[in-house]
């Protein structure tokens, strides 16, 4: 779940739904169909993504975006961007990001663009097909990957990156190694594996 402009979003597992709850109303019942209710039901994006990883208030204070696994026994999740003020959706399959792989990380960058950490983990039953995850940087205007490479060769999952009040990135790569990233340089500038000293980050499913 995250917050924006005194409203609270949510992606829902299963089904890949993304729900929006005014905490400054009357609860009412949610309905697909309603809108009246509160929560409020906004988007379903399944098949493409029926389990949500990861979901962010962008700091233009009008988009959601979510990201996750696709359904049963397929490969390769989708990418959620909605836009608040037009109520509208945008659904990217994994073709359209880093085929075969979910965006399990997510961090908006200046200059309208995001940067994503990939997992190489299928849906529940899938095919696992990629041999490695990814960074990669998106246009948020065109929806396009300016950028992408396998950072870290081997690694599985970017398990979790957020933003630094200096501009740097930190993230974890498969729950056990911690590091720095510039995404001007688009350059990794600090490493550290702390498995040995506190064990796996948590965990299997957001939040973590």
């Amino acid at each position: 779940l995250v917050n924006q402009n005194k409203k609270v979003y949510f992606g829902v597992y299963a089904g890949g739904h993304l729900i929006e709850w005014d905490p400054y109303k009357p609860w009412v019942p949610t309905k697909l169909d309603d809108k009246g209710s509160n929560p409020l039901h906004l988007a379903t994006v399944s098949p493409e993504l029926i389990r949500p990883y990861r979901i962010i208030a962008h700091p233009d204070s009008k988009t959601i975006i979510m990201g996750g696994t696709p359904q049963y026994g397929a490969t390769g999740g989708g990418l959620l961007f909605y836009d608040n003020q037009a109520k509208s959706k945008t659904l990217l399959k994994d073709t359209e990001v880093v085929k075969d792989q979910t965006s399990m990380s997510l961090v908006p960058l200046p200059n309208g663009k995001l940067l994503g950490g990939t997992t190489t983990s299928p849906g529940t039953g899938g095919e696992k097909k990629a041999k490695e995850a990814l960074l990669y940087i998106m246009d948020m205007a065109s929806k396009k990957i300016e950028w992408q490479e396998p950072v870290f060769p081997g690694v599985q999952e970017y398990s979790e990156m957020r933003m630094m009040p200096d501009g740097l990135v930190y993230g974890i790569t498969d729950k056990r190694k911690f590091f720095v990233f510039n995404p001007e340089t688009r350059q990794v500038i600090y490493t550290k594996d702390i498995f040995s000293e506190f064990g796996p980050t948590t965990a299997e499913q957001s939040p973590r």
